[in-house]
């Protein structure tokens, strides 16, 4: 039921923060009382009927062998009655209606109609169940598939409408994005299976190859087997994909390096508290588009993100920390595994479409997302190179997007005995190449260079390495 902060009825003031939403029907009466909405003798009038409801509920409960049970035992069907009249109440579209419905209509009538809504419920949960299982993602976090090909199941096995419809016995480990536990029952676990499948359709526009890296790449990040986390996985998804926009690049990507955190630190590092916001809301409404994400009820579901990211993401940028609060891609190259596989090569129609595309395209961002889902093969990245359709500072956003292991295959082409040593170092042959060859390779080695020494100095061994192979 949507909260209000206020409601007239009959000139009473009804106020909303003492109403609980969890235990509506007991609030509503104590809010009557207080409001004179409900008279003293009205409100034990309602109280006699449902402990005479309760009498007749243990004799069933009992199968009229007795009229007795276990305190606990009677405490737990009393709540059950309550949890259905709270359910009639609930479904009611304001506090007026559930106060009129309490006055004018037998609670024992309230509550078989309430039972009646709760059974309708279990259909639609198990239903949603189906669906869930439908579209579960390829991951192995353990909390989250045992969660669907168990725990919700235990629930539907055990659960007791009549008896002890606001027990939520089932092993739930995976935790929601957003999650209420104030809620019980049934009503829990329809809203959990409605938040689950939403979840569940937002990561679906993801390649599953990239989440399962995401998730590998948290567990290395924290030491942990990338199994066992209790985590989301749409949380880790959503800080990465909207990093990326904020970044300027595409949020089905998900992979984000120390230099790409960096560089959106420092950015971030120049705007204003209040900017941020402002700046979120328009990041996920990009993933939206990016993904084509137009069902509204995902949309609504993970709109509110943002605010808990704000925060969370305005304190990291002050502490430089957001390679702690994101999931880092870490690229590990050791001499003892060298290997290069070429990707299937493209025909010759294809690579024109390709560098076509790429012409097409302004922005360097957008060209190494091109290149980062066509190109699978050195000598089709090459070709791509000395096409003349990347050009200037477009070939860093490229260069930035490859592994120590990439470049030095492409640094490969490039080594030349020193004048001064006996090492390798990366220069051009300007006899025996073109002019595009030569633009890109200066542009490659301009790149390698500027950037850290000990990292240059580990490519051209790894260039080394792999010429050796050859």
């Amino acid at each position: 039921m949507e909260n209000r902060s206020l409601i007239q009825i009959k000139n009473n003031q009804i106020k909303t923060e003492n109403i609980d939403y969890h235990q509506l029907t007991l609030s509503l009466l104590n809010e009557g009382l207080r409001t004179k909405m409900l008279t003293g003798a009205q409100v034990e009038q309602i109280q006699a009927q449902i402990i005479a409801m309760l009498g007749e509920a243990i004799s069933q409960y009992t199968k009229y062998e007795s009229s007795s049970v276990r305190t606990e035992t009677a405490q737990g069907i009393l709540q059950s009655l309550l949890y259905s009249i709270d359910y009639y109440l609930m479904k009611l579209s304001s506090l007026e209606q559930s106060i009129e419905a309490i006055q004018q209509i037998n609670i024992v009538e309230i509550y078989k109609q309430g039972l009646e809504l709760v059974k309708c419920d279990l259909e639609l949960a198990q239903n949603l169940l189906q669906e869930v299982q439908n579209t579960r993602l390829p991951v192995s976090i353990i909390a989250y598939n045992d969660t669907i090909n168990q725990g919700l199941g235990e629930f539907f096995q055990s659960y007791d409408v009549k008896f002890d419809a606001q027990n939520t016995a089932a092993s739930i480990d995976y935790p929601l994005l957003f999650d209420d536990f104030g809620w019980t029952g049934i009503n829990y676990i329809k809203r959990y299976l409605e938040h689950l499948k939403l979840e569940n359709e937002l990561c679906s526009h993801f390649n599953p190859e990239d989440i399962n890296l995401l998730l590998e790449g948290y567990g290395r990040q924290y030491g942990l087997d990338c199994t066992q986390p209790l985590i989301n996985i749409s949380e880790l998804i959503l800080k990465n994909a909207l990093c990326l926009v904020l970044s300027g690049r595409r949020a089905d990507i998900l992979t984000i390096n120390q230099d790409d955190c960096d560089l959106l630190e420092s950015r971030m590092q120049m705007l204003t508290e209040e900017q941020f916001p402002e700046m979120l809301q328009g990041a996920m409404n990009t993933v939206f588009t990016q993904l084509d994400i137009t069902n509204p009820a995902v949309q609504q579901y993970f709109q509110p993100f943002t605010d808990v990211f704000c925060p969370q993401l305005i304190k990291a940028v002050k502490e430089n920390s957001l390679s702690v609060l994101i999931v880092l891609t870490i690229e590990t190259f050791t001499s003892s595994t060298l290997y290069y596989e070429p990707g299937e090569k493209l025909s010759d129609e294809q690579l024109r479409a390709v560098i076509d595309k790429l012409m097409e395209c302004q922005d360097g961002e957008g060209k190494a997302d091109i290149i980062e889902r066509e190109i699978h093969n050195i000598e089709d990245l090459t070709d791509v190179f000395g096409a003349d359709c990347i050009f200037g500072h477009e070939y860093t956003a490229i260069f930035k997007r490859m592994g120590d292991y990439e470049l030095a295959i492409l640094s490969s082409f490039l080594l030349n005995d020193s004048p001064l040593s006996n090492d390798k170092v990366l220069s051009t042959d300007h006899l025996h190449r073109t002019e595009n060859e030569l633009y890109w390779q200066e542009k490659l080695i301009r790149y390698l260079e500027a950037g850290d020494i000990n990292r240059y100095k580990n490519i051209v061994q790894l260039a080394v390495e792999l010429r050796q192979q050859y």
